[in-house]
Parts: C-alpha cells; structure tokens; sequence
C-alpha cells in the first residue's frame, strides 16, 4: 500500500479511513488518531473532573468538621453549605450541618438538615432522637409518635437494605424461578420434582417483594414530597390563591406534607388540617 500527499499533508489510503482524524504536526508531518483513542481521552478528563470534584468536597468537608469541632460554628457552617451547593449528597454532610445549627439556635434549619440525613439512613436513631427534641420546641408542638408492632418491622425491613440491593435481590431471585423450574424437571420422583417447583413460586414472590421495598425506599428517599417552613409565620389559605380565605397560621419549623401543586403555591397537610400555602414560604425537602 503506497503513501500519497496532498496540499502538504502525508495520507495513508485505507478502507477505514473514515475511523481515522488527522492531527496536523507541522507543514509537512501528520499522525493519525483513532476516534476511539480521541473519545477514551474526552471519557478519561471527564473521569479526572468527576474525581477532582469529589476529593475537593472531601477536603471541604473535612474542613467543615475541623470548625465544628473547634465550636466555630459559622465557618463550619460555611463549609458545609458550600459542598452543598456543590450538589455533594451524604448523611455525614447533613447530619453535621443539622448539628451546627442546631447548636447556633437556628431550629428550623437544623430541622431541614437533619430530615435530609433521614431520606439518606430512616432508621438512624439518633437523627430521630434530634428531630424529636428540636420538634418539641417548635411553636405549634407537632405530634410525635413512633411505629410499633407489624408496621414498626415492615419499615425495620424496608430500611434494612439500600435501593440498589433491593433491586439486585429482585433479579437474582427472578433468575432462580427458570433455573429452578429447570432442575426441577430432571429429578426422577414426582414428589421431589413438585417440591422444587413450588420453591420457584417462593422465588417469584421473593422477587416481587423485593422490587415492592425498592420502590417504597425510592418513593421515601426521592419522590415523598414534605417540607419546612423557614419563614416566622405563614399563611394558609382554603384556595390557591393568596387572596383567598385564611384558615390558619402555622409556624418557623413545621414540617408539612406536599400532596398537591400550582405553579404559586403547594396544598399542604399538617396532622389533620389542610390548605394552600405560597410555595415560597416553604422549603421543600429533596436530595
């Protein structure tokens, strides 16, 4: 195969040419690169960004607890909030963020805090512990209960596994139903093979249990919309529309469930009482 040249560039004929990309070295000098060779390199800088970014918000918040075990709580503060704003989502970064305002005195931001670690660990017992003396010092003294008996352990078991174990168990288990019913033609007596084919139904509902606690803990971590208010006092309304009827006031702290929208205004629901508030009054809590 003969080299060619054209207006100063060397060039190599070849029936995959089009794969190739010409990096010029000088007048008279080419090299040819692969495109998977140019692409491994676009994926490998991206790789270094990602990874400076995540040991640059280690370092942040490493910084962070140095200041809150110091009790300089401002500067800690600052640190958290800044890998924060990074888009940095962990339950140390929260439940340390909740503990510096708390022991700054702002309630309804460690409430915030502290709600975030619990989308991340919903069975951390001292998070609960802290939400439950912080709540009890809010102005409208929300009520507070604990699950016990069947509910208590269906959540125990939710919470035991993280979304994506759920998820691996449901396909290993849906794996086992064709393997199973596999063998369980091969065995010679009747009996024996009916008894490994009802284990593959066993199989069956182990898997769709578990996709179920997957998609509750989903649900829980990323979709169950509450949210608190920041602001003293607020205003709920019987329509959405800030002119309407007030139904009620509720107060800096409060935790309240989202169970509708306007593009202004969420429709809210706190114990047994409900209605409009302005969007803007809350703050939504969401990882």
């Amino acid at each position: 195969m003969k080299w060619g040249r054209k207006d100063n560039i060397f060039f190599k004929p070849h029936q995959h040419t089009r794969s190739l990309v010409m990096v010029g070295l000088s007048n008279h000098m080419t090299l040819y690169v692969p495109r998977w060779l140019q692409a491994l390199k676009k994926i490998s800088c991206l790789f270094l960004l990602l990874f400076s970014t995540v040991v640059a918000n280690a370092a942040t918040l490493e910084e962070g607890n140095a200041y809150l075990q110091k009790g300089d709580l401002d500067k800690a503060i600052d640190q958290y909030e800044e890998v924060v704003k990074e888009g940095y989502i962990g339950f140390e970064l929260f439940f340390n963020l909740g503990t510096a305002y708390t022991l700054k005195g702002e309630t309804s931001k460690a409430i915030f805090n502290f709600e975030k670690a619990l989308r991340i660990k919903p069975m951390h017992r001292i998070t609960q512990q802290q939400l439950i003396q912080l709540n009890l010092k809010l102005p409208d003294k929300p009520s507070i209960y604990e699950d016990t008996g069947l509910l208590a352990f269906i959540k125990k078991v939710q919470f035991s596994l993280s979304i994506d174990a759920w998820a691996f168990l449901s396909i290993f288990f849906m794996l086992l139903v064709p393997l199973v019913i596999f063998v369980s033609y091969k065995k010679p007596h009747l009996k024996l093979r009916k008894l490994v084919f009802m284990t593959s139904i066993l199989w069956f509902f182990m898997s769709g249990f578990s996709v179920l606690m997957a998609r509750n803990c989903y649900h829980y971590k990323y979709l169950h919309a509450e949210a608190v208010i920041f602001d003293e006092s607020i205003k709920v309304f019987d329509q959405p529309d800030p002119n309407s009827t007030i139904l009620f006031n509720l107060h800096q702290g409060t935790k309240v469930e989202i169970t509708d929208s306007t593009a202004n205004m969420y429709y809210i629901q706190y114990s047994e009482k409900k209605g409009w508030v302005v969007n803007q009054d809350v703050q939504k809590i969401e990882l």
